[in-house]
C-alpha cells in the first residue's frame, strides 16, 4: 500500500476509478484467466501483442511443451519399468 499511496489519484479518484482500482481487477482477471483455462495466459499476450517473437523473446507453445512433457514422462515411465 506504500506505493499505491505515492500516487494522488489514488488518494483523490473516487473508489472504483483509481489507478489501483484499474490494476487491481486487470490482476484478477488475469489470475481468473489462467486458473480457468490452465494456460500461460500473460505468455500468450506477451508473444501474440508486445514482442511479436523479437530479440530473441518468445514463448514455446504449449502444444510443443505438452508433447515434449509427454515424450520424456513416456521415457522415464520405461527405464522405471526395465529399471
Amino acid at each position: 500500500m506504500k506505493m499505491v499511496d505515492k500516487y494522488k489519484e489514488n488518494k483523490t479518484a473516487e473508489r472504483g476509478h483509481r489507478p489501483a482500482d484499474y490494476f487491481t481487477n486487470a490482476w484478477g482477471s488475469l489470475v481468473k484467466e489462467t486458473q480457468e483455462s490452465q494456460q500461460d495466459v500473460l505468455g500468450e499476450i506477451f508473444t501474440a501483442k508486445i514482442s511479436f517473437g523479437e530479440h530473441g523473446q518468445f514463448f514455446t507453445p504449449s502444444h510443443v511443451t505438452d508433447m515434449m512433457t509427454r515424450i520424456v514422462y513416456s521415457h522415464e515411465a520405461k527405464e522405471k519399468k526395465n529399471g
